[in-house]
């Protein structure tokens, strides 16, 4: 188990208390065991922060800086025969160059968060089959995402009402469609899902796209 988790807030203070609350609930679903550890990465402006939890010994989690875009990545590239580190910086470069048509490309199994520091634009992503769950929130202060739906419903207070449509679904169909959770402020990323999260204002926009339905070129 690995967990991958961040938040963005124009109302994120110099002492990162939001991230401190996000990373304290996050750590209290992560193992005890010491072998576990804690990646963390704030913003120059201090309006975006990530967290990564992972074993030390093998770790497919990783954050890493390019420019002025951070990413943080937990899995793997197939067919880039590098380190985890190097195939986030892989990941990275490649959607910094060619934007998300280049995702239709890339075949692996992760989950991806990338911070454009220079637009405030938050990026995740998906692989092509949804390997790995991914959970996103929107809030008064901005927008949060995780790996565990639990820690994000204790992160995101307004999260933790219930949504009838997942539970109905639930219970018709054994399982949930679409992006519907069963708590109705938390939405999970569908598979080869480029959600784009614009932090640049107050208004803050989410436009979620499925790379793979993006016209060939």
């Amino acid at each position: 188990m690995t967990g991958l988790f961040g938040i963005i807030s124009p109302e994120i203070s110099s002492e990162d208390r939001d991230l401190k609350h996000l990373i304290s609930v996050a750590a209290a679903e992560m193992p005890t065991n010491p072998s576990w550890q804690r990646h963390s990465w704030t913003s120059p402006t201090n309006d975006c922060g990530l967290v990564c939890f992972a074993r030390s010994n093998a770790s497919p989690t990783t954050i890493a800086t390019s420019g002025n875009a951070t990413i943080a990545f937990d899995g793997e590239l197939f067919g880039v025969e590098v380190s985890r580190a190097e195939q986030a910086k892989h990941l990275l470069k490649q959607y910094l160059d060619n934007g998300v048509d280049e995702l239709r490309k890339i075949e692996g199994r992760f989950v991806a968060a990338i911070w454009d520091q220079k637009v405030k634009q938050l990026t995740l992503i998906t692989d092509k089959f949804g390997s790995k769950p991914l959970y996103y929130a929107t809030s008064k202060s901005g927008f949060a995402f995780g790996t565990s739906i639990t820690s994000l419903r204790k992160a995101v207070a307004q999260s933790a009402g219930m949504n009838m449509n997942g539970l109905v679904q639930f219970f018709t169909f054994g399982h949930l469609w679409n992006d519907d959770t069963l708590y109705q402020a938390i939405k999970v990323a569908q598979p080869a899902a480029c959600i784009q999260f614009d932090g640049s204002d107050t208004s803050l926009s989410l436009s979620p796209v499925s790379y793979t339905h993006l016209r060939a070129h």
